[in-house]
């Protein structure tokens, strides 16, 4: 097998003073309204077929396409994974890349439908064959499953992300995420033996897999599932560049421990007790106000829990010399929870900067301001919601996107994969253009001719 060219990361690598990117992958969930009529329904398979691949330009073995991607149907949804991207900004410019990836093969399958959605929220009608969400997914080193500050720290933030979410409509009033009302049950499933957790427990799912068709001996994949990613570029680099940062303060828990300023560390004063209880009062308060108890006996607001943690990430980055788009959003941390200080969410009245940047603040204003939709009830409130998140036709935080976004490498991502294992296995695709002779193939591996080949870790290197 070929190579990128590129050298080995091993996961030590991670605990020097100079660590590599992360590999950062996104999976999306595509709802296809396939009620067509009373007697016809296609299966959501049609939509995205070898043939609509094909048809779009895309040629693919098995789902795994030739860039870089992996497109296939999983329990009422058609799902779109990215390639293995090299930092949390590569991932968030794939994963939106990834929008346009998916419309332009269910248009080009010819089956008819009524609207895609990128969204897990409330519908207004019988007509909801599926929910569907966003899944983030980070290679860290194995040896951080046995940290204390992972198991507390990784909930706690996720508990308070506002700047991430997508919002949606629960009882014609306005939630801050989409995957929190209803949630239920035990708030994390820590599993190093498989890849899934309960469904029950979807919604805030921190899973630890050693899943080999993922990755090699020696990493972790952790996969979190408290995630709705709204149509914004920002956005989609904010979480995914936080919850990297998470790691990296995991990552080099020594440097928050001994002399060290009075305001860094003390995680006592962060750390939620109950993360899921925190979740949900956090994302239906749109005072900002509301108050949880932390493992120090405090009460914190969400935003107080968010300055503590950029601070941390701050200290952090004077102190290892991470890649640079990490950096770039640490720096913008403080920016986000200022806004989100300066603005009136009970008003649905937003800092300039986050109705341009976030899609949490854009939909709440564009709902509340232009469409007035929570005066006319709440089938019409959860109507309009939807118009935001719908990708075919395009709604509106598409035609936003597409209006503010100045990311090069979106349009490069639709067409090519990037310099890492997926670019071995693109190539593999690319020149093999029947499945006949293939066992298998996954994100790893292929048996071609009853032999096995291996693609390399998610670097794109070989031992």
């Amino acid at each position: 097998m070929e190579k990128t060219g590129k050298r080995r990361i091993k996961p030590s690598s991670f605990f020097t003073n100079e660590p590599p990117e992360r590999i950062v992958g996104v999976e999306c969930e595509y709802n296809i309204q396939n009620t067509i009529s009373e007697t016809k329904k296609p299966d959501i398979s049609e939509y995205i077929s070898q043939q609509a691949m094909e048809s779009a330009g895309i040629q693919s073995i098995r789902g795994y396409t030739d860039n870089g991607y992996r497109i296939y149907s999983d329990m009422g949804h058609a799902e779109c994974c990215t390639p293995e991207c090299l930092g949390p900004y590569q991932a968030a410019a794939a994963d939106l890349a990834g929008i346009a990836i998916m419309s332009s093969i269910i248009e080009a399958s010819g089956v008819d439908h009524n609207g895609v959605y990128r969204v897990s929220g409330t519908w207004p009608s019988g007509n909801t064959n599926t929910t569907s969400g966003l899944h983030e997914n980070f290679m860290a080193p194995a040896s951080i499953a046995y940290s204390l500050l992972l198991k507390s720290l990784l909930p706690t933030y996720y508990a308070t992300r506002l700047g991430t979410m997508a919002g949606t409509i629960v009882d014609n009033q306005f939630r801050f995420s989409q995957k929190i009302h209803g949630i239920g049950g035990d708030p994390l499933s820590w599993r190093t033996d498989g890849r899934r957790t309960a469904h029950s427990n979807k919604p805030m799912a921190l899973l630890l897999s050693n899943d080999i068709d993922t990755i090699d001996s020696g990493w972790l994949r952790l996969e979190t599932r408290f995630a709705d990613g709204p149509i914004s570029l920002e956005s989609r680099r904010h979480a995914l560049a936080t919850t990297s940062l998470i790691l990296r303060m995991i990552e080099n828990e020594e440097l928050f421990m001994g002399d060290k300023p009075k305001d860094i560390g003390n995680f006592d004063d962060i750390i939620i007790v109950r993360p899921l209880e925190a979740a949900q009062k956090f994302m239906s308060d749109l005072s900002l106000k509301s108050t949880v108890l932390v493992e120090s006996g405090k009460r914190m607001t969400m935003l107080d829990i968010q300055e503590q943690l950029a601070k941390n990430v701050l200290y952090l980055c004077d102190r290892v010399n991470l890649p640079s788009d990490e950096v770039t959003a640490a720096n913008k941390w403080p920016e986000i929870y200022d806004a989100f200080r300066r603005s009136n969410p009970l008003k649905a009245e937003y800092d300039r900067y986050l109705l341009y940047d976030f899609g949490v603040a854009s939909k709440h204003s564009w709902l509340t301001h232009k469409k007035d939709a929570f005066t006319k009830g709440d089938l019409e409130a959860k109507t309009r919601s939807l118009q935001w998140d719908r990708v075919i036709p395009r709604g509106n935080a598409l035609s936003l996107l597409e209006k503010t976004c100045d990311d090069p490498q979106i349009e490069v991502l639709k067409r090519s994969a990037p310099n890492t294992r997926a670019k071995l296995r693109s190539n593999f695709i690319s020149n093999n253009d029947s499945a006949e002779d293939i066992g298998y193939l996954n994100w790893r591996y292929v048996k071609k001719d009853g032999i096995e080949r291996n693609f390399g870790d998610a670097f794109g290197t070989i031992n």
